[in-house]
């Protein structure tokens, strides 16, 4: 489903359970124009909370799956660094370190001054036994955290 569609449902299941919950008078309002079809006044009045909590826990659903969804929708768009450097340091711990390197790569070649690539980058060579290549990725990393914008910061906190 499209994400911006399961947010929609996801505000609309919230909204009828939260009327469930907390306004029974809008629901027995509705009910009386609905009566035939789908309500009756002892189901609203006896499985009310039942009904409600349900209504409740499908929007949450739907709110994390369309903004589950939006989200990677836009990394698409837009690479994340952030989302990038998440599944490298996955494939690490998995030890698929050609993964880890290739998005590695990846990162690197769009931020050349990310410092936790050029960590990672040389870890997955020091795990893979090419002590050479670690050195050299881990010889980037000064260079990386002088160009860093936080670098102020965190000199600057530890004085």
């Amino acid at each position: 489903m499209e994400a911006w569609l399961k947010i929609i449902a996801g505000m609309c299941l919230l909204a009828f359970g939260l009327a469930y919950l907390y306004r029974p008078v809008w629901v027995l309002t509705l009910n009386v124009m609905f009566r035939t079809l789908v309500f009756n006044d002892g189901h609203v009045l006896l499985y009310r909370r039942r009904l409600g909590l349900l209504l409740f826990l499908a929007s949450i659903l739907f709110f994390y799956s369309g903004f589950n969804n939006l989200a990677h929708d836009m990394s698409v768009k837009q690479p994340s660094a952030y989302l990038d450097i998440g599944d490298a340091y996955r494939n690490f711990r998995g030890q698929n370190y050609a993964d880890t390197i290739a998005r590695c790569h990846e990162i690197l070649k769009r931020d050349p001054h990310n410092i936790h690539a050029w960590i990672l980058l040389g870890s997955a060579w020091a795990a893979m036994g090419n002590e050479d290549k670690a050195k050299q990725a881990w010889g980037h990393v000064p260079s990386a955290i002088h160009h860093s914008p936080d670098t102020g910061k965190i000199i600057g906190s530890h004085q």
